[in-house]
């Protein structure tokens, strides 16, 4: 185990969290893994994730950018408030995603006198009398 001494300000969290790709670095060089960072390479959070992966590192990436998971993840889990489903990125990406949808009206057109607003606002009611 390494550890970090200094009195509060002296940057160790700061470092902790550059080191950690939390944080870009903005000065200086550090290197982690073998891999150079520095300030103003662009990519470098991605070149680091990259060369760890290529090295059979596992790691876990949190996202909400399904673009990001593609381009760096093999596996994904997708979550809202429990899982929901897991599998390869371009798969979940097809099975959510369809190229058409599917729109089914409570009453039909011809019956309804009411316009399009009149429904959206009667559904959004519905949601917030449901929540309450």
């Amino acid at each position: 185990m390494f550890g970090f001494l200094g009195p509060n300000g002296a940057g160790k969290t700061t470092t902790v969290r550059t080191l950690g790709t939390l944080l870009a670095p903005t000065s200086g060089t550090a290197t982690v893994a073998g891999i150079d960072l520095g300030p103003g390479e662009e990519g470098w959070m991605r070149t680091l994730i990259t060369a760890l992966k290529d090295r059979g590192v596992t790691i876990f990436l949190t996202t909400h950018r399904l673009e990001e998971a593609e381009r760096l993840c093999d596996r994904v889990a997708i979550l809202n408030t429990t899982m929901r489903l897991i599998g390869r990125p371009g798969e979940l990406r097809a099975q959510l995603f369809r190229r058409s949808i599917e729109v089914r009206l409570r009453a039909g057109l011809a019956e309804s006198r009411h316009s399009l607003e009149d429904v959206y606002l009667q559904l959004v009611d519905e949601d917030l009398e449901a929540k309450r």
